[in-house]
């Protein structure tokens, strides 16, 4: 996990190994390393925790197992196998990779490990898994429940001969060699007097250097960094300011984690406040009041904790709140520092722009000291990147040798000085962004500007060449250009800005040639109650769009499989219970759909719809249910758990009525929408047979019928004005005033 770079990860993890062994491994201060997880584990198809491998065994030794062989080579002395397959075979019961070539080519002298419960992930049953993953060459295995059944299995196995004595000795020979290493015989017991030692200040002077010497400088425009102390007003923002939680990250003190002060330490809001002498303000969003009069705002975002599993995502930019703070601070103003916390590489468009520096600081622990040394120059920068940062999602999985390489931040990048320019070094283009309205680009230099020919500047929109009008200077801003081009961009996805260079800044340095990507900032927030056309998307994975011959043509989201999703971006009129109509086509299987809805870091599910196949791709349905919204602007997620189906559009419709008959039955009939005019909707929470019927005001009954879930009605057959609905169920009477347009 230290790098994509194979070279650097043995290099690393060599030294770890000889930071945890020691020369001794019998001093009471040493422990046995474990490296892990053998082998395969970090190329996995997509990404997936203890998913599948699968490249070539040539690619398997020249990446993966490199460094295993470095690790062998220092002696390790146990190893972890893997809950990955490498295609298809899990590694629990792999003999080729644990015995033939770990043991027996590289020469392992320790012993193999299980991971938590990893044999009951191999094929058959549980005797089947003990006798496939001992034999494969696990030594020593987790066993995190029902120990009993592993121990009486695998002794029935060697008296069946299924497991041969020599298998056992080999295992019992590995663990006891390295426990005689620890000398477990002569002081089997951990040494109580260092527990006094536990999180000492000589300790946490160790782990704050270790955060400084390893968070990057992605950006540092008009040499914003380092900050000055005698700052008259430093303004605070972002969830992960002041979340102690948030900066350690999954596996500390519980499994994933958690949020708030789950130990003792430091968060970048308190270190920030003992450093600096002026005012320090706070705010856990954006911009507010508080922040008026800072001469500079440090954004705090990024990634909530999470281990393993709960870890994987499909799309790894920035939550909608984290956005917001640094776009709104930006948007008034404020000179921006931008800190993230994150495990792993995130997609930058959305705050990159808007931010004069950038730093990527992973997950910094209890010790947030460790960035103030930076942020405040009492320390140069060292930090470089270890993985490439992408440009899109598109371009995972990338690494540094690919044919194709076109990241984001590319791998070793990392500004590690702090020295100012020479007063002649050419002007740079940092990054540029359109403004909300999609009538302008901020194109931003990192020195001050003179005013350009638009014949300099290149423009395309959608790969295709686009004019330019005019070109200023912001105001308040002389390193940023303002550039009006010949067409409205809103909508546009790909829009690009390029020079062949002789671009003049204020002080009569050149640039050279530069080519930026421009993120569009124009956010498209769809309304509900209303219609989502489903190709509305603002991201997605898997999917493709095609001509639609449903009712109103246009474009339909087709060739799903399970797993792929899009994203939305809603604005919510008001909170409320909404009936939601989606419209699908499949051809053979059905399909089922998922709505979520993003709540800081993750997903919740607001409804569940599935449907049976309706015959062709371009034969569609309406399925119905309800969910309930909060009202105001959020990430709507149409998630596929199955394949091969086609969605047209998504509906909401604010429910007109919500009638529970008392709290210990728990029914509630919806009547939707009311005032009805084009369709009526009866919707039951009740599993029974609901009997229904429509009176006037007169009382005169003039439709009546039966449904049990939903019913859809077309109200043209009645007449306009008021009516009462009659709901009858298990001896229950309800009654609701319909409105008829």
């Amino acid at each position: 996990g230290f790098s994509e770079d194979p070279q650097l990860v043995a290099q690393l993890g060599a030294a770890a190994i000889r930071g945890f062994q020691g020369n001794d491994l019998g001093d009471s201060v040493t422990i046995l390393a474990c490296a892990k997880h053998y082998v395969g584990d970090g190329g996995t198809t997509g990404g997936d925790d203890q998913g599948n491998t699968e490249v070539s065994e040539e690619v398997l030794r020249n990446v993966h197992l490199v460094p295993y062989i470095s690790a062998v080579q220092d002696s390790v002395g146990s190893i972890m196998a893997s809950y990955n397959s490498w295609n298809g075979e899990k590694l629990h019961g792999h003999e080729y990779l644990l015995t033939t070539v770990l043991k027996e080519e590289l020469g392992f002298r320790g012993f193999i490990i299980s991971d938590w419960g990893g044999i009951n992930q191999l094929p058959g049953d549980y005797i089947s898994d003990i006798e496939v993953s001992i034999n494969a060459g696990i030594d020593m295995v987790m066993v995190p429940s029902n120990y009993e059944s592993f121990i009486n299995g695998l002794i029935s196995l060697v008296n069946e001969g299924k497991v041969s004595m020599d298998r056992i000795d080999d295992a019992n020979r590995r663990i006891l060699t390295q426990k005689f290493r620890l000398g477990l015989f002569e002081a089997p017991y951990t040494n109580r007097s260092l527990l006094s030692k536990v999180g000492i200040s000589e300790h946490r002077e160790v782990a704050r250097q270790c955060v400084r010497e390893s968070m990057v400088i992605l950006k540092n425009k008009n040499r914003i960094l380092p900050l000055s102390k005698d700052a008259g007003h430093i303004h605070v923002a972002g969830r992960s300011a002041d979340n102690l939680g948030y900066q350690c990250g999954g596996w500390t003190i519980s499994w994933q984690g958690g949020s708030g002060d789950i130990t003792i330490g430091t968060t970048t809001l308190e270190a920030i406040e003992e450093v600096a002498l002026g005012e320090v303000s706070y705010t856990l969003t954006g911009y507010s009041a508080e922040a008026d009069g800072a001469e500079v705002a440090i954004v705090v975002i990024g990634e909530s904790p999470y281990a393993e599993g709960n870890g994987d995502r499909a799309y790894l930019g920035f939550n909608q709140t984290d956005i917001d703070a640094v776009q709104s601070l930006y948007n008034n103003g404020f000179k921006v520092v931008t800190i993230i916390i994150s495990g792993r590489p995130l997609i930058l468009d959305d705050i990159w722009h808007y931010s004069d520096a950038v730093i990527a600081a992973w997950l910094p622990g209890t010790e947030a000291r460790g960035i103030t040394d930076i942020l405040f120059g009492d320390y140069e920068p060292i930090g470089q990147l270890s993985f490439t940062w992408p440009a899109s999602m598109e371009q995972i999985p990338i690494n540094f040798g690919d044919t194709i390489y076109e990241p984001f931040l590319p791998y070793g990048s990392g500004i590690d000085t702090f020295a100012l320019p020479s007063a002649d070094s050419p002007p740079q283009a940092y990054s540029a962004a359109t403004d909300l309205a999609g009538s302008l680009i901020e194109l931003s230099f990192d020195k001050p500007m003179e005013i350009p020919s638009t014949s300099l500047i290149g423009l395309t929109v959608n790969n295709a060449p686009a004019g330019i009008t005019f070109i200023d200077l912001k105001e308040d801003d002389p390193n940023t250009l303002l550039i009006t081009p010949d067409q409205d961009l809103t909508g546009s996805d790909i829009i690009n800005i390029s020079s062949a260079g002789g671009i003049t800044a204020a002080d009569g340095s050149v640039s050279g040639p530069f080519d930026l990507r421009v993120y569009n900032s124009i956010v498209q927030f769809l309304t509900i109650p209303g219609k989502i056309e489903a190709e509305d998307y603002f991201s997605m994975q898997g999917i493709q769009t095609e001509d639609c011959s449903d009712t109103g043509g246009g474009l339909n989201v087709g060739y799903i499989e399970e797993g792929d999703f899009m994203l939305y971006n809603a604005d919510v009129a008001e909170e409320g219970l909404y009936h939601i109509s989606y419209r699908v086509a499949s051809r053979a299987t059905g399909g089922t759909l998922k709505l979520q809805i993003l709540q800081e870091d993750s997903y919740y599910d607001l409804n569940t719809i599935s449907f049976d196949a309706t015959g062709g791709w371009q034969e569609w349905i309406t399925v119905e249910d309800t969910a309930t919204l909060p009202a105001g602007r959020h990430i709507l997620r149409l998630l596929a758990t199955t394949s091969g189906f086609n969605v047209n559009w998504i509906e909401f419709i604010p429910a007109g009525g919500v009638f529970i008959e008392n709290e210990e039955s728990g029914i509630q009939i919806e009547v939707y929408p009311n005032p009805a005019e084009d369709i009526l909707h009866f919707h039951s929470s009740a599993d029974g047979n609901i009997r229904y019927a429509i009176y006037n005001a007169a009382g005169k009954e003039l439709i009546s019928g039966d449904f049990t879930t939903f019913l859809s009605l077309d109200p043209s057959v009645l007449s306009s004005g008021i009516h009462i609905v009659r709901f009858e169920t298990d001896g229950r009477l309800i009654f609701r005033k319909l409105v008829v347009r």
